[in-house]
């Protein structure tokens, strides 16, 4: 029952930092769900989507009426990123065996822990962009601009960032807001409301067509308590957008993302090497 309930302040905490940041929700969520409520890696990712695409869409709602979406931007991210999801659900992830070998060295790596382990890379890589953000570059005078149309930057990065949330669940958000402030310009605040847009559109669409409706129902029924504390965390953090230093939240959050990268890491580590003890 105590684990239950630190499973939930974590979902609150994960559902006010997807409000404050545009993103960063998936990366607690899986996580979140797999060591807390007990779900299995491989089924965590794809819950992991029904949760940030509820909270995105229903976060999205009052921003739809004050003229703060980039609505062409957000669709040539979310139409090939819903592909992308649907692409890497039906099509990748089926094609990874259940066991790995790990290189000559006569370990076995499991499906579920791979999977752990792009995700935690990609959190090392997003808590590290959040405490040391690449240099800008605009696309009005640098090299990104010369190089490619932004707008074609942005289909082929809606398709990958897909690709990515069908594999972690990431919804990809820490992805999107750097993609929309560095191609298409936008400010750093509109580009956090259309990145939850985006996120809303492309984690419902993936989702559905990895599922269909029948049993997208089944899971939201499922994950009831869990969208409800998320969704009051996504208020609370909407509400401090506002009040608080986006700079020092990324650093923090940068910080803590590496943190449970880190133990997650070791985690699944010791399971490993358990395994190993065992096998022999």
């Amino acid at each position: 029952m105590a684990i239950l309930g630190i499973g939930y302040i974590f979902t609150f905490v994960m559902g006010a930092i997807l409000s404050l940041m545009g993103g960063g929700g998936a990366l607690l969520t899986v996580p979140i769900l797999v060591y807390f409520f007990k779900i299995s890696p491989t089924h965590a990712p794809l819950l992991s989507l029904v949760v940030i695409g509820f909270l995105s869409f229903v976060g999205s709602l009052r921003n739809v009426f004050n003229k703060s979406i980039h609505y062409l931007y957000a669709f040539l991210i979310a139409a090939p990123g819903a592909l992308g999801i649907y692409f890497a659900r039906t099509i990748l992830l089926p094609k990874v065996p259940a066991t790995l070998p790990v290189f000559s060295t006569g370990f076995i790596i499991q499906k579920s822990s791979l999977i752990m382990f792009l995700f935690v890379t990609i959190m090392f890589n997003a808590g590290r962009n959040m405490i040391w953000p690449p240099k800008k570059i605009t696309n009005k005078s640098g090299k990104f601009g010369s190089r490619l149309n932004p707008k074609v930057y942005l289909v082929v990065s809606g398709f990958l960032i897909g690709i990515l949330a069908g594999f972690s669940g990431a919804g990809g958000g820490f992805l999107i807001v750097p993609a929309l402030v560095l191609a298409g310009g936008l400010d750093i605040k509109k580009a956090i409301v259309t990145s939850l847009f985006i996120m809303g559109i492309q984690s419902t669409a993936g989702v559905f067509l990895s599922l269909g409706p029948s049993r997208l129902y089944q899971e939201l029924s499922i994950l009831g308590p869990i969208l409800l504390i998320s969704l009051v965390g996504f208020g609370v953090g909407t509400r401090l957008r506002n009040q608080l230093s986006a700079e020092k939240l990324k650093s923090v959050f940068g910080y803590f993302v590496i943190a449970m990268a880190t133990v997650i890491s070791v985690m699944e580590i010791i399971k490993i090497s358990k395994g190993a003890l065992h096998a022999s």
